[in-house]
C-alpha cells in the first residue's frame, strides 16, 4: 500500500481535488519513491515549481489514460526523461519519450516590477496626500540589441529600491496634492535608467491609469522564456539515452510568449515562429505540444485550455499518424481551469490558504423551499474564523439587502418556519461542496452515512442555529446598530468546528436528527472533503 499524500491548502491551475486525484492515480507510475516524494514537496511549496509540478501531474495523468506510462525512469543516460510513453495506435506500436515544461515570465516580472511599482506608488500616495486615484503614470522603456534578436527593459529603478525612491524622489509631488487637492499637478523624473511621468487629475479619483511596455514580448527569435525552457528540455532529452521519437509538451504557466503573435516583418516573434525555429535547431526532438489558458467571458468568467501540436520538418508522416491520436486524445481529456496561470501563481505568492478553494458566500436559493450554500463558507460562519471582510463579501455585495443565506434563516427565525431536511451536494471537480437547507420533506437528501472511523460528530441544536444565524443577518445587514444578543454559538461547538477546520477536516455529512431538532455535522478525516481519492 502506497503512503497517501495530503497536498497543502493551497489551490492552482486546477484545484486540490483534481490535482490530489491526479497524484493518486500516477502514483503507480513512479518508480522511485524519491521522486514522489520530490513532486509532493513542490506541489506542497509556494514558488513556481509548484504550479509546474501541477501541470506535471496534470499531463502525466492524462497520457496514462490512452498509454502506458512510466514516470522518470531511467533509459541508460544521465538525464531522465519526465515521462517514457508506450501504447499502439492504428495498428502501429508507439513508444516516445516527452519532458513537460511550464514557462512564465516571473523573472522577467522581477527584473521590470510594474505591478510593485503601482502597488507600492499607491500604498505611498494615499499615505503622504491621502489619495490612491487619480493617478495618470507612464513608465519610459528602451530596447537594448539589434533585430532579430532585441529586448525591452523599464526605465525603473531596481525592485528592493523602489519604495525608497518613491518616498523620497515623489515627496514634494505629494505634499502639493495635499496642499492644492482641487489642482491639477504633474511631476516626471528622468534620469539615466530612470524615467517615470505621473499626472494627478482631481476629476478622476475613482481611478488609476498606467502605460508601460510589455517586457515579456519575445523580440527576440532564442532570448525569450519559450526558447529558453525548450532549449533546456531539448538538451535533457538528449542526454536520455533514448533513441527513439522525443517530444515536449509545454504548458501554460503564465508566459506572454505561448500566446504571442507576430508583428509586422517577425518584430515581436509569435509562438510559432519561435517553435518552429526551435524544431529546426533541435533536429532530434520531433514534436512540440502548447497548452494555453483562455478566458472565456459569459455570464460569468470562465477558463478554456486551446492545444497546439508543432512536429520536425520535413515532416514524416509514418510517425505522425502514430503519435498524433495518442498525443491528441491526451491533451484534450485534461480537465477545464479554476483559474488562469497567473491567478495561480498570485495566490500562491501570497500564501492565500484553504479559504482559496471557496465559493464564498455562493448561494441558490428557493424562497420558502430551499437553500443551497457554500458548504465551506457555512463551516466557517459556524466556527466563527470568516474575517469582517469575509464576511461582508459574503453577503453578495450587489444585492446587500437580500444576501441569500442571511435572508432565508431571518426569516426562519420571524415566521416560526421548520427546517425539514439538511444534506451535502457533492461537487467532486470542484474546491468546495453544497449544503442544502430544505423547508419540505426531501427523500432525496443524501444518507447521512457514519462518515469512516476517524470522522468526527458535530451536534448543533437547530434552534439555536436558526438564532446565531438570524443574528448575524441583523447585525451585517444593519451596519451601525447596537450588536444583538438573540443567540449565541456554544463555545463547545465552536472551538469543534474550529479544531476540525485547523486539522484540516471539512463537511462530509450532514443531517437531522432528534426528529429535526438536532443539525448533526459529520466532518471527515483530515483533508477528506478536499480529497476523497485517497
Amino acid at each position: 500500500m502506497v503512503p497517501q499524500v495530503v497536498l497543502p491548502f493551497h489551490v492552482g491551475i486546477f484545484g486540490r481535488r483534481i490535482v490530489q486525484r491526479g497524484l493518486d492515480e500516477i502514483t503507480p507510475l513512479i518508480q522511485n519513491p524519491a521522486d514522489r516524494s520530490d513532486l509532493v514537496r513542490r506541489l506542497n511549496g509556494r514558488s513556481r515549481s509548484a504550479i509546474s509540478a501541477e501541470w506535471e501531474v496534470i499531463v502525466s495523468r492524462a497520457i496514462a489514460s490512452v498509454a502506458t506510462v512510466k514516470y522518470q525512469g531511467r533509459l541508460g543516460g544521465p538525464s531522465r526523461p519526465d515521462l517514457l510513453v508506450r501504447g499502439a495506435a492504428g495498428g502501429h506500436s508507439l513508444e516516445f519519450v516527452a519532458d513537460i515544461v511550464a514557462p512564465s515570465d516571473d523573472g522577467i516580472s522581477k527584473n521590470n516590477p510594474a505591478d510593485f511599482f503601482f502597488r507600492e506608488f499607491s500604498r505611498i500616495a494615499r499615505k503622504e496626500c491621502g489619495y490612491a486615484g487619480g493617478f495618470e503614470i507612464r513608465i519610459g522603456d528602451h530596447f537594448t540589441g539589434r533585430y532579430p534578436d532585441r529586448r525591452r527593459r523599464l526605465l525603473l529603478p531596481a525592485k528592493g529600491q523602489l519604495s525608497a525612491f518613491l518616498a523620497l524622489e515623489f515627496k514634494p509631488f505629494f505634499s502639493n496634492i495635499r496642499d492644492n487637492p482641487t489642482t491639477t499637478h504633474s511631476h516626471r523624473c528622468c534620469e539615466p535608467g530612470v524615467d517615470i511621468s505621473v499626472k494627478f487629475d482631481p476629476s478622476k479619483k475613482d481611478h488609476n491609469a498606467g502605460q508601460y511596455g510589455l517586457c515579456s514580448v519575445p523580440y527576440s527569435l532564442e532570448n525569450n522564456r519559450l526558447f529558453y525552457e525548450l532549449d533546456i528540455k531539448a538538451r535533457q532529452l538528449r542526454r536520455s539515452g533514448f533513441e527513439g521519437p522525443k517530444g515536449i509538451i509545454v504548458a501554460d504557466g503564465g508566459c506572454q510568449a505561448l500566446v504571442a503573435n507576430s508583428g509586422s516583418g517577425g518584430d515581436p516573434w509569435s509562438r510559432d515562429e519561435i517553435i518552429e525555429h526551435f524544431l529546426r535547431k533541435h533536429r532530434y526532438v520531433d514534436f512540440v505540444t502548447l497548452t494555453t489558458c483562455e478566458t472565456e467571458l459569459r455570464n460569468h468568467v470562465e477558463y478554456r485550455l486551446r492545444h497546439r501540436i508543432y512536429w520536425k520538418r520535413p515532416f514524416e508522416d509514418q510517425k505522425i499518424r502514430i503519435l498524433h491520436p495518442v498525443l491528441g486524445s491526451a491533451l484534450c481529456s485534461l480537465p477545464r481551469p479554476r483559474r488562469d496561470p497567473r491567478n495561480a501563481w498570485l495566490r500562491l505568492r501570497e500564501g492565500r490558504d484553504i479559504a482559496a478553494g471557496w465559493s464564498l458566500g455562493a448561494s441558490v436559493w428557493t424562497p420558502n423551499r430551499r437553500l443551497k450554500y457554500s458548504a465551506r463558507t457555512f463551516l466557517a460562519l459556524t466556527a466563527g474564523t470568516l474575517s469582517e471582510t469575509q464576511l461582508r463579501l459574503s453577503l453578495n455585495e450587489r444585492m446587500p439587502n437580500r444576501a441569500p443565506f442571511f435572508e432565508f434563516f431571518r426569516r426562519i427565525f420571524e415566521l416560526n418556519h421548520e427546517i425539514r431536511a439538511v444534506g451535502i451536494l457533492r461537487k467532486p471537480d470542484e474546491d468546495d461542496d453544497e449544503i442544502v437547507f430544505n423547508l419540505r420533506p426531501d427523500q432525496n437528501m443524501p444518507y447521512l452515512g457514519s462518515g469512516g472511523e476517524s470522522a468526527r460528530s458535530i451536534e448543533i441544536p437547530v434552534a439555536g442555529l436558526v438564532r446565531f444565524f438570524a443574528q448575524l443577518a441583523y447585525e451585517l445587514l444593519s451596519p451601525g446598530t447596537k450588536r444583538f444578543s438573540l443567540g449565541q454559538m456554544a463555545p463547545s461547538i465552536k472551538l469543534a468546528l474550529q479544531e476540525g477546520i485547523l486539522e484540516g477536516r471539512m463537511l462530509t455529512d450532514a443531517g437531522l436528527e432528534q426528529g429535526g431538532r438536532v443539525l448533526r455535522l459529520r466532518l471527515g478525516s483530515r483533508d477528506a472533503a478536499v480529497s476523497e481519492y485517497r
